[in-house]
């Protein structure tokens, strides 16, 4: 082993900071240059009364239309009954307000406004004369394709009677709001300068929506005179640079648009809350003139995260800040595994509060599969009620409960970024990060420079240049870290890093797949048939390739079609030198980039359908590649394997693959497809790689199951790989 000369510190906030073990052979302990080690500061006990506990109740769709698992918003009928919509239904139910079974339901695609695509309800106002507005999120697919056609309504009914008497009597509709917004901001006509909110290129064909920077809206009521809807943004986030705070608008006009009296909307003054660098995801009049706010993560929950979810009060003044309470949403989270969704909304409010949560990815304990993948009647979700307690009083600073690099890892990639994930969200004040080889000053990134990316709890530091191949670095940070309540996060601790020789060149058959989930948990797996150094880059993409056409390509229903930009696309990079016989699992249906067990990703998301074909190929060039979106694949590269599950259709194999190619298929129709390799039936000896070649070959040698038998994905069973032993150390 070679001398290490320089280092790389990174000087954060915690003791210990996640270190590997020396004993590895693939890690190695670095010398550093001496440093204080400040550690972590005592953490102080804050003066609070006991958080209250939340009991659940469970709702079923008993004998209505469909199955419901995804409820997305409510509002209280009166004191017995709730009406909640699902995301994934455009279907309006009536349940006891304290759990059980649905007794009435109002199908919004065959009555009313008569929807035939999905709206993706996401949110309610309830008015005077039990008039209730509902709207679509008005955002992209998770994929990013434009469904502004689909999703961008809102629409009015009047409910009379109760339990299963209930009536919905259809007011009206509105469809053009996402473009109103987008013309508002570009056009500056809210005076603070065009695109100030950047909302163009958030609702942008391409643009994952539940992203700082994504256009969702996920909550919304009326005012308390319902002189205006106040609509709650998950995404994006504010300002364009920072995404720290959540944004609502009021629309002025709402009345008038409902009733088609008015061709377009009018907006009041934007309003931008600090709630923790969390959006909103529900939001309802309470008591004594106030709003009561639900805000979240504009990305999915993180695990890393002590509290995702948060209730917030705030008194309506566009110039006062939202007080967060006291309450522990996380432990109802944690217990229902769904996310919180909604605030049932009462004309009457009170100090008791309904929540719901969206239990679509749910897996109870009596089933397999996801809750939204269950017959009709088994689907369900759960809800249950708080008590408004004392604002919260937090003096604790975050904690940094991840790294990457890791410390003391060898081999990392020369374009490396430096990652920092915290506990809850943060925000900077004014400090640099400082790089340095041995004592030799090389680079200040200030925390405001645009080198330096925040997204919600996770950091992003990217040197200017590469670094130097086989070169021992350090990175010293400031004490410019802080949550959103001041409680700073001090400078501390370091770890190190030897970045890589040249990337490793590779060919088909240095790498086969050897799993695939169709299911929750999507996810792809490979392994190496050769030791790769760091720096190695693979890309991955299901998007429909033509060999017609040698390119990626979306059919058209006449036998045409275009270039194609939807579905994924995603680059990983070995972010140190990883051994052959090494299996890396790759989590696709993310809100960013998807997530690997070990390694870098940055793209777009994938989540896998019923007839896909994963492709790995390495030297591609993809236009625009960012943290969870991508342009067109302008250069295909080399192809490497492929993998395909349930179905063939729109997909072509390069025939210098065809021997690297995997496809699993259901016996009928297509279907949903989940299969691995099977290393109890046929061995997996990481010694005698060229006999595994053969196996993996062998369809015997997979395992396989089917949405339409209830499965669901195989499990990630040990630091997110479907393999155990997945890295060799």
């Amino acid at each position: 082993m070679k001398k290490l000369g320089q280092t790389l510190i990174l000087t954060i906030s915690v003791s210990a900071l996640l270190g590997c073990n020396s004993d590895s052979p693939d890690q190695v302990m670095i010398p550093t240059t001496p440093t204080e080690d400040v550690g972590q500061p005592e953490k102080p006990t804050q003066p609070e009364k006991p958080v209250p506990t939340i009991s659940l109740s469970t709702y079923t769709p008993g004998t209505t239309e469909g199955g419901s698992s995804d409820a997305s918003t409510a509002v209280a009928l009166d004191d017995n009954f709730i009406i909640v919509a699902d995301d994934e239904a455009n279907i309006l139910r009536v349940y006891p307000k304290n759990g059980g079974a649905a007794i009435a339901a109002w199908n919004f695609e065959e009555n009313g406004p008569m929807f035939k695509k999905e709206l993706d309800i996401e949110a309610s106002a309830l008015l005077a004369d039990n008039i209730v507005v509902f709207t679509g999120s008005h955002g992209n697919k998770k994929d990013g394709g434009d469904a502004m056609a689909d999703r961008s309504h809102m629409f009015s009914v009047k409910i009379t009677g109760t339990g299963k008497d209930t009536k919905f009597e259809y007011l009206g509709k509105y469809s053009d709001l996402e473009s109103n917004l987008t013309e508002w901001d570009h056009s500056n006509q809210h005076g603070l300068g065009k695109d100030h909110f950047g909302l163009v290129q958030s609702a942008a064909d391409g643009s994952v929506p539940e992203r700082t920077h994504g256009f969702a809206i996920e909550g919304m009521t009326a005012t308390h005179d319902e002189s205006a809807l106040l609509l709650g943004f998950r995404a994006p986030q504010l300002d364009t640079g920072t995404r720290a705070k959540a944004l609502i608008i009021p629309v002025t006009n709402y009345a008038q648009l409902l009733k088609g009296t008015a061709t377009s909307a009018t907006f009041g003054k934007a309003i931008e809350l600090n709630l923790g660098g969390r959006g909103v995801r529900s939001i309802s009049k309470h008591l004594n003139n106030e709003y009561l706010i639900v805000a979240g993560p504009a990305l999915a929950n993180r695990n890393e995260i002590k509290e995702a979810f948060a209730l917030y009060l705030w008194d309506g003044n566009p110039d006062s800040p939202a007080r967060e309470l006291n309450h522990s949403l996380e432990q109802m989270r944690i217990d229902s595994k769904g996310s919180i969704e909604t605030i049932v909304e009462r004309y009457n409010p009170s100090a008791d509060v309904q929540l719901l949560l969206d239990n679509g990815d749910s897996i109870w304990p009596d089933q397999t599969a996801i809750s939204k993948d269950l017959e009709d009647k088994d689907q369900r979700f759960q809800g249950g009620f708080v008590t408004i307690s004392d604002t919260k009083n937090d003096v604790i600073a975050p904690s940094l409960v991840k790294i990457s690099p890791e410390k003391n890892v060898m081999g990392v990639n020369t374009d490396t970024t430096i990652q920092l994930w915290f506990d809850e969200g943060v925000q900077f004040s004014t400090g640099d990060f400082k790089i340095y080889k041995g004592d030799t000053l090389v680079e200040t990134i200030a925390a405001n420079s645009p080198q330096v990316t925040l997204d919600f709890n996770r950091i992003t530091i990217t040197p200017k240049q590469k670094l130097d191949y086989e070169t021992n670095y350090r990175v010293e940070m400031g004490a410019m870290i802080q949550d959103h309540q001041a409680n700073k996060v001090p400078a501390g601790e370091m770890t190190q890093f030897k970045t890589a020789g040249q990337p490793t060149p590779l060919k088909a058959g240095d790498l086969y797949f050897m799993g695939g989930n169709a299911e929750a948990p999507d996810a792809i797996a490979f392994i190496l048939m050769k030791d790769v150094d760091g720096g190695t880059e693979i890309y991955f993409s299901d998007r429909d390739y033509s060999i017609k056409e040698e390119k990626f390509w979306k059919r058209d229903k006449n036998g045409g079609g275009e270039p194609a930009t939807n579905e994924g696309v995603f680059r990983w990079t070995a972010d140190r030198f990883i051994k052959a016989g090494s299996i890396i699992t790759i989590q696709t249906d993310t809100e960013a980039s998807p997530i690997a067990n070990i390694g870098q990703v940055l793209g777009t998301p994938s989540g896998i359908g019923k007839e896909e074909t994963m492709f790995a190929m390495i030297g591609t060039e993809v236009a625009d590649l960012q943290d969870g979106s991508a342009g067109l694949i302008t250069k295909n590269g080399q192809f490497l394997a492929s993998i395909t599950l349930g179905g063939v259709t729109d997909n072509d194999i390069p025939a210098e693959i065809v021997n690297y190619s995997m496809k699993f298929l259901p016996e009928g129709k297509a279907d949903q497809t989940n299969a691995i390799f099977d290393t109890a039936k046929c061995g997996f000896d990481r010694t005698n790689l060229a006999t595994f070649a053969s196996n993996i070959k062998d369809q015997s040698c997979w395992k396989l199951s089917f949405k339409s038998a209830g499965a669901a994905g195989w499990p990630l069973i040990e630091e997110n790989s479907l393999f155990k032993n997945a890295v060799i150390r």
